[in-house]
């Protein structure tokens, strides 16, 4: 197919991607819509969804290793004992991260990273404080019966532990519990239906590791939110999250060989062989409350001999998925997403390399969204000869 049918094919699916967007978006836009939802555990997975969506509510445990037994008898006794005099307590783990924990409860979570300059007695007495103010504003909202419980995992007696979770929720309103649990084969991730009265259940992929509880599938949780919220309003769920319209102009989509001295330095930086490949995108426009997302296709060759390949969207990043140095003679899916402030009326986006060489790194597919997870198309094939180098 020559290059103008390409194009002209690219343009098509643009503006079909455009109108099924805009057709969808009567639901809320991600930030909004997570800020609907209370994370109740049992680790901080749904709060890092929240964040990578764009939204950062304030929430009793959204940070919270939190254990089922513990968090209903906390919901039964009104959390009465968490925060009081003596309950607090700090811990600094393996890795040098601070933690403040509950002797009542446990519900760990870090509160100090190494390079602060805190000290314990001045993070102590501000645990103490937001504890206090977190527990009364949580009472509060499962009164009013505003916000839709998130719950994760628990697979051992999962129907008594959430007969149990709801009972205790209902004591105090109307709220609505959203159980989630990993996908089995025969259900589709993103699914969620009613199980019971105030009781949904949603599947999600899968869960990120507990030891990295950032490698999570945004893409599923934010589908799951999304047909939450949808089944709560009296709507019909939907298969799938619409496919955003790329925001990249055509020139820059395509296959490319990204070899060193042919990008561009960085004023100032001060890393060795550090190059730009990509240019500056106008964003005057652009929605300053919604998360946008560049990501890319990569190949890495085996005689690369740098240390870094990223892409980026100026220096801002909320979630990503760096080049995996030690995958080579293959592609690898990489992106970057952030929130964009105000100030900006254009922003970088494209490939950062370290150490490029003469070899040099291939990208293709190259997108930019305004969505907080990729649309992440089928691995492409091995470049072809039409390939070119970025300028």
């Amino acid at each position: 197919m020559s290059q103008y049918l390409r194009h002209l094919r690219a343009m098509a699916s643009d503006r079909l991607n455009a109108l099924r967007f805009g057709n969808q978006r009567h639901d809320p836009r991600p930030s909004d819509l997570l800020k609907q939802f209370e994370s109740f555990g049992d680790n901080c997975e749904f709060g890092l969804v929240q964040r990578y969506c764009g939204a950062e509510p304030l929430g009793l445990l959204r940070f919270v290793f939190s254990d089922l037994d513990k968090l209903i008898h906390g919901l039964d006794t009104d959390f009465q004992d968490y925060g009081q005099s003596g309950d607090l307590e700090l811990h600094t783990g393996s890795d040098d991260v601070t933690y403040c924990r509950s002797r009542h409860f446990g519900f760990p979570y870090i509160v100090h990273r190494t390079g602060s300059d805190e000290g314990p007695d001045k993070i102590i007495r501000r645990e103490y404080k937001k504890v206090a103010y977190l527990k009364r504003r949580l009472l509060e909202d499962l009164a009013s019966g505003n916000k839709i419980v998130v719950r994760k995992g628990d697979p051992a007696n999962t129907g008594q532990a959430r007969e149990r979770l709801i009972r205790a929720l209902r004591r105090h309103g109307r709220t609505t519990l959203l159980h989630v649990t990993a996908s089995e084969a025969e259900v589709t991730p993103g699914h969620v239906e009613w199980e019971g009265d105030g009781l949904l259940h949603g599947v999600v992929r899968r869960f990120a590791p507990y030891e990295r509880a950032a490698d999570l599938d945004l893409r599923s949780w934010l589908l799951i939110c999304t047909n939450a919220d949808r089944l709560i309003r009296g709507l019909e769920p939907v298969s799938a999250l619409p496919k955003p319209p790329n925001l990249l102009p055509w020139r820059h989509r395509r296959a490319r060989v990204h070899r060193g001295g042919s990008g561009a330095s960085v004023p100032g930086n001060a890393q060795v062989g550090l190059e730009v490949f990509g240019y500056q995108h106008a964003v005057g426009t652009f929605d300053r409350e919604e998360v946008y997302v560049l990501s890319a296709w990569i190949w890495i060759p085996i005689g690369f001999e740098g240390s870094e390949v990223r892409p980026a969207i100026g220096h801002l990043r909320l979630s990503w998925r760096y080049a995996d140095l030690l995958i080579r003679d293959a592609w690898q899916f990489v992106w970057v997403s952030a929130l964009i402030p105000k100030p900006f009326d254009k922003i970088f986006v494209g490939l950062v390399v370290v150490g490029a060489g003469e070899e040099g790194v291939r990208s293709v597919n190259w997108r930019f969204e305004m969505s907080p997870a990729p649309f992440m198309s089928d691995a492409p094939a091995i470049l072809r000869n039409s390939d070119r180098e970025c300028a």
